[in-house]
């Protein structure tokens, strides 16, 4: 299960975020994608344990966006859009294809709560 383990570096990065502007996160959107090999329900339930870790994390929602697998195909240029993980072009059935979609694993967004001035610590002004 590295769900656990990628779990971890995700509220980690959140939190350390959190700090360095001197908040909290109320929220984060997390892409997967298809090739990443991660049952998103099984991240939701770690990140939703190990969010109590930390005080920048503590009560944060985190939500999975699903990246489909998208290929390019060489040969005859189609664009292929799958849940699947096949390396095959849907037209022309060629195994030459780069894939153009579907490798993320990232931090989309997070909403944070600021500070009293509504400003981060590096706008002008703040102290």
């Amino acid at each position: 299960m590295h769900e656990l383990s990628i779990a971890e570096s995700i509220v980690t990065i959140a939190a350390e975020e959190a700090a360095r502007l001197g908040s909290r996160v109320r929220s984060a959107v997390v892409r997967v994608g298809r090739l990443v090999q991660i049952e998103p329900e099984n991240l939701l339930f770690c990140l939703g344990i190990l969010r109590e870790d930390r005080e920048e994390t503590r009560g944060a929602e985190f939500t999975i966006e699903e990246e489909s697998l998208q290929l390019l195909c060489r040969e005859c240029g189609h664009k292929t859009v799958t849940s699947e993980v096949v390396f095959a072009c849907a037209a022309c059935r060629s195994s030459k294809v780069d894939v153009v979609a579907g490798d993320a694993l990232e931090i989309l967004s997070m909403e944070v709560d600021v500070g009293e001035s509504g400003c981060e610590p590096e706008c002008p002004g703040s102290q």
